[in-house]
Order: structure tokens, then C-alpha cells, then sequence
């Protein structure tokens, strides 16, 4: 196994916060205000903030290197990427390009997820504090979401719940 990087503190702390940034920010793009909130603004973030922290991790911290696993099943690897690559470009070139960068996006967590924790060792220091706080900013929005709903709801004097579906609403 590779030996972990020494990179200077203010790099390594700029990772940490891409990662807490990237433990936030998914989250709360899952809103009406956006145009689809289920799908497309989430995946943006990801695979925006997935490319900032593999930059951060590349050229601030100066990681490098392969997870041993990967080297050592090389001919797995590359069978799973074959079959990664027929399985996007079956419906042609011009529409491989959204799989392949979420997959990409993946893919480059998981590196820098790899190259943070052999770094850091055992120590999930980070990931503790960015999860909780990343949970708490979320569970607050939540809480404050419930509350404007349900003052709005009482404020216009319509029910919060509805009891039957609206007309012509889709089942």
C-alpha cells in the first residue's frame, strides 16, 4: 500500500470542507423552488462537488494512487468498465454523456473518499463532525419547512392535509 501523502494543513482542512460542503449541499438543493427536485439539481451538485474535491484532492493535497484492490483485480476492473462503457453507449454516443458523468462523479467520490481516509487513518473525526453538521442544517430546514407550511396553511385558512385528492389530480 502506497504511503499516505503529507500535504500541508490548510490543503488538507480545504478538503475537509469540499466534503462537509458536499455532505450539505445535496440535501438542500431537494427543493420545490427548484425545477425537478428529485433528479436533476441533485445530481448537478454532486457532480459538481464531486469535481471540486477530486481537484482540491489532485492538486492541493497531492493525492495519487490506486486503491491496492483495484490493482490487484486489474482484469475485473477493466471487465466491469467494458461492460460499464456498452452498457452507456448502447443508445449511441450522443446520449453517453449524462451516464457517463454521473458514473464519473461516482467514481471520483469514491477516490477521494479512498485517498481521505488513508490520510487520515482510523480518525473519522471529519466525517462525524461534517454528517452532524450537515444533519443538523437539514433537520433545521426541515423543521422550519413544517413550520412556515403548516402557519401559511392556517394563515390562507386551507386545511394542511387533504382529506380527498384534488380534481383532476393524476392518481
Amino acid at each position: 500500500m502506497p504511503e499516505p501523502v503529507r500535504a500541508p494543513r490548510w490543503a488538507v482542512w480545504l478538503s475537509g470542507a469540499v466534503f462537509c460542503t458536499l455532505l450539505l449541499a445535496v440535501p438542500l438543493v431537494v427543493s420545490p423552488l427548484f425545477w425537478d427536485q428529485y433528479l436533476t439539481v441533485k445530481w448537478y451538485a454532486l457532480e459538481v462537488l464531486a469535481a471540486l474535491w477530486l481537484a482540491v484532492e489532485v492538486w492541493a493535497v497531492g493525492s495519487a494512487g490506486l486503491p491496492d484492490f483495484l490493482r490487484r483485480q486489474r482484469w475485473a476492473v477493466l471487465a466491469l468498465a467494458a461492460l460499464e462503457a456498452v452498457s452507456v453507449l448502447r443508445q449511441g454516443a450522443h446520449a453517453a454523456l449524462g451516464p457517463l458523468v454521473e458514473r464519473g462523479a461516482v467514481c471520483a467520490l469514491v477516490l477521494c473518499a479512498y485517498w481521505s481516509f488513508r490520510r487520515r487513518g482510523p480518525a473519522l473525526e471529519l466525517l462525524r463532525t461534517s454528517t452532524a453538521v450537515a444533519l443538523g442544517v437539514v433537520l433545521l430546514w426541515g423543521v422550519y419547512g413544517v413550520i412556515y407550511f403548516s402557519m401559511r396553511s392556517k394563515k390562507l385558512g386551507r386545511p394542511a392535509m387533504l382529506s380527498e385528492p384534488v380534481a383532476g389530480a393524476v392518481a
